[in-house]
């Protein structure tokens, strides 16, 4: 079931969640920073149950959730990937989607990037006009990936916290994509959506007009 209500004089963006969360907490997540940068997001649970508990963090803000994840990483090997990508086709392509844009959250950027690169790889044209990545970690290992030479020509826009731990991961995603179409901001708070505080989202719209 997609989460979200539709404006018509609004963007449309699909949201994918991040690693054990739900599409519920990613609306709640964003709901400051679409209000104010003029975007609806739609959302889904990503299709496999968490295999474990969500950061402690979540569990705390959100507790007595169902949470998900887009893959299971088991003894090394990242299992579910090619139902997660069959997924996320039925999503985008189904007759209703018509969507401007897509955001990904951690977890969610790197399989959004995955996805992008299956459309470059079997010759699709992508789904969304612009993505959003938050928080963003390098996509998933999968053939895919290893086969990628050319970077995404999409516009993208990185977001990423100088606190977050995960900083490193969010630049190394960067790579993925066309220099030319990429614009990164940064702000001074962690692993997470960023918040009013950070100044950020008269930049966003900009960027997103």
């Amino acid at each position: 079931e997609i989460e979200g209500y539709i404006e018509k004089s609004r963007l449309k963006v699909f949201g994918l969640h991040g690693w054990r969360t739900n599409a519920k907490i990613l609306k709640m997540q964003t709901a400051a920073m679409a209000y104010h940068t003029k975007f609806d997001l739609l959302a889904v649970n990503a299709p496999f149950d968490a295999d474990g508990p969500p950061d402690q963090g979540i569990g705390t803000i959100y507790p007595n959730e169902n949470y998900y994840q887009w893959y299971n990483r088991k003894l090394g090997v990242n299992d579910g990937l090619e139902s997660t990508i069959d997924f996320l086709s039925n999503i985008f392509n189904g007759s209703d989607a018509n969507l401007d844009g897509s955001l990904g959250f951690s977890q969610g950027a790197g399989v959004l990037s995955l996805y992008l690169m299956h459309c470059k790889q079997r010759g699709l044209q992508f789904p969304v006009r612009f993505v959003i990545l938050i928080g963003g970690i390098e996509p998933p290992d999968h053939t895919i990936v290893s086969c990628h030479s050319e970077p995404l020509d999409i516009p993208s826009l990185h977001i990423i916290g100088r606190a977050d731990p995960l900083l490193s991961r969010s630049e190394r995603l960067l790579t993925f994509y066309n220099p030319d179409k990429a614009t990164i901001l940064y702000h001074s708070e962690g692993h997470n959506i960023p918040s009013i505080r950070t100044q950020l989202y008269p930049t966003i719209l900009m960027w997103l007009e």
